[in-house]
């Protein structure tokens, strides 16, 4: 058994995170989004409805962000991105043949298909989560060089520059 320290914070964010996406897939999926809001009641349903259904990937994004902040720029960091990698491909391929079924198959399709991340409709989330996995160790280089060479004011000026 793992000897893991969990933080109840960071599972707290993720279960909002997790609740916030289901329900605003649960909601492109509904007639919600096309009811005529004539009501204060519709309308403070719809403000709800938008804020709490569009927190989910933004949660997601920087829990990655805090829980990636010690990453260096090692062989053993980016061998993980393979698990990644091997899931997108078959569950590409998957989905794929039993898109295709009926129309007939083409590898040269496949294969466009899983380069352009558009064999699987929700695949944008897999490629930007393999950008900022990639990414992460450059952003913690540049980040660390950056707090040491200036100051908080200095590098808030230089953010919002």
């Amino acid at each position: 058994m793992k000897n893991s320290l969990k933080v109840l914070g960071l599972d707290l964010l993720r279960a909002i995170a997790i609740i916030s996406v289901v329900s605003g897939h649960f909601f492109l999926n509904t007639r919600f989004g096309v009811t005529t809001f004539n009501t204060p009641s519709m309308v403070l349903q719809g403000i709800v409805q938008y804020f709490t259904t569009s927190v989910g990937v933004p949660l997601f994004l920087m829990l990655t962000g805090y829980l990636n902040c010690r990453k260096k720029l090692e062989f053993s960091y980016y061998s993980r991105l393979q698990r990644v990698i091997v899931d997108y491909l078959f569950i590409s391929i998957i989905t794929y043949f039993v898109l295709n079924y009926s129309s007939g198959y083409s590898a040269g399709a496949l294969i466009k298909g899983i380069l352009s991340f558009h064999t699987i409709n929700y695949a944008w989330y897999v490629e930007m989560y393999i950008g900022l996995f990639l990414l992460i160790p450059f952003l913690n280089v540049l980040w660390n060089e950056l707090t040491a060479q200036y100051s908080t004011v200095q590098y808030r000026d230089i953010l919002f520059a």
